[in-house]
């Protein structure tokens, strides 16, 4: 994942950063992981240097 690229970041060094596992790390990136929770995203964001945003916008009928 660029994020994690940029920072010459292995998915070892990730997962060790954030306190989950290299598994997780790979699930996440490779979209395995169909419902990842907001923890797990807000700590990827963090750990990676980037924001994460989540919106909710009424749908048109």
């Amino acid at each position: 994942m660029s994020a994690r690229h940029h920072l010459c970041l292995w998915q070892e060094q990730l997962s060790q950063r954030m306190g989950t596992t290299r598994t997780a790390i790979s699930r996440l990136e490779s979209g395995r992981n169909h419902e990842p929770c907001l923890g797990l995203l807000c700590r990827y964001a963090e750990v990676v240097n980037f924001e994460l945003r989540v919106a909710i916008e009424l749908l048109p009928h």
